[in-house]
């Protein structure tokens, strides 16, 4: 029996700025779509021109936001899992680290969805702000947090296409 039969291929790469930049562009794109995603909402409430329905929408991203961060670990986990698995050359522990993390995601975000009125309510209570201000906070979230499946299957997209280098542009 072949002694190199049994053992992980290992996977080598050489880093380039080319490299570098090929990963990074696209992963700095990914990441400002959470803050472009506010900036379009303030442009569409700020039509309205209502200094409540802004203050609201700001309030309401600040809880939004608090909440997400704390599922940054969906991002970072998945990062580093997955890199060990592509350095080991095991491409099924790659698929499988990248499923549990979505599955993930899709359980949370939907407890999340669920939640949604009493995550509003939490806020509310937290921010203590002016009725209008609390009220247009506590619509804002509960509808942002309809797509908290898909934002939490975005961390863990990242975490697995920036681990297994294939978030490049090549």
């Amino acid at each position: 029996m072949d002694k190199g039969a049994n053992q992980a291929t290992v996977r080598t790469f050489v880093v380039t700025n080319r490299s570098v930049l090929a990963i990074a562009v696209p992963m700095t794109l990914a990441y400002l779509t959470t803050p472009l995603l506010g900036i379009v909402d303030t442009a569409v409430i700020g039509q309205f021109g209502d200094a409540a329905l802004l203050g609201g929408l700001a309030a309401g991203a600040l809880i939004f936001d608090v909440v997400f961060t704390t599922f940054n670990f969906l991002r970072s986990g998945t990062t580093g899992l997955v890199a060990q698995a592509f350095g080991r050359g095991d491409e099924l522990e790659e698929q499988a680290v990248f499923w549990r993390a979505v599955l993930i995601a899709i359980v949370a975000g939907i407890v999340f969805a669920a939640l949604a009125p009493l995550v509003a309510i939490a806020g509310q209570w937290f921010m203590a702000a002016d009725p209008r201000v609390s009220e247009a906070m506590g619509l804002y979230i509960r509808i942002r947090l309809l797509a908290a499946p898909f934002s939490l299957i975005n961390y863990a997209i990242l975490g697995y296409v920036w681990a297994a280098a294939r978030a490049g542009l090549d």
